[in-house]
């Protein structure tokens, strides 16, 4: 039967999983530096996530070495909070600025969800370093908006 040789022939792959943070957790997993400054060399990574993880002022520093250690082809994946990117009533919204910033980077935008109404913004990045473009300012993130729900 084919579907058993298929089967066969997709072997489980282990995948290492890094997690950086300025702090340790309770569970000890976590290697504690500046996500600025991760202890991996270039292009030795498959995928970067950041999840409500661009708080700091000077993310764009984030953002530079995720595509340092990420290899062509690799993956960036981000999720935040909307309302520091986007918020239409006040006429603010830095979303293609965030875009084009992260593009000089050398990635290229793969898919992109940002819903009105929508607490959270998803963005999907391939790397590409021959896209790289110098000089690109990141757009000031507005602080989260916390209110009752």
């Amino acid at each position: 039967n084919n579907n058993n040789n298929n089967n066969k022939s997709k072997k489980k792959q282990c995948r290492t999983v890094h997690n950086f943070d300025l702090c340790q957790n309770s569970r000890g997993n976590v290697t504690v530096c500046n996500i600025a400054d991760v202890p991996l060399p270039d292009r030795s990574v498959d995928a970067c996530v950041f999840c409500l993880s661009l708080m700091g002022t000077d993310y764009g520093a984030f953002l530079t070495e995720a595509a340092r250690i990420l290899r062509d082809g690799g993956h960036l994946w981000i999720a935040e909070v909307t309302s520091r990117a986007v918020q239409r009533a006040e006429g603010f919204d830095v979303m293609p600025d965030l875009v084009a910033a992260i593009e000089s980077l050398g990635f290229s935008c793969v898919s992109k969800r940002v819903e009105d109404g929508s607490y959270f913004f998803e963005l999907v990045f391939a790397s590409d370093a021959r896209q790289r473009k110098n000089g690109f300012v990141f757009p000031a993130l507005r602080a989260c908006a916390y209110k009752k729900r």
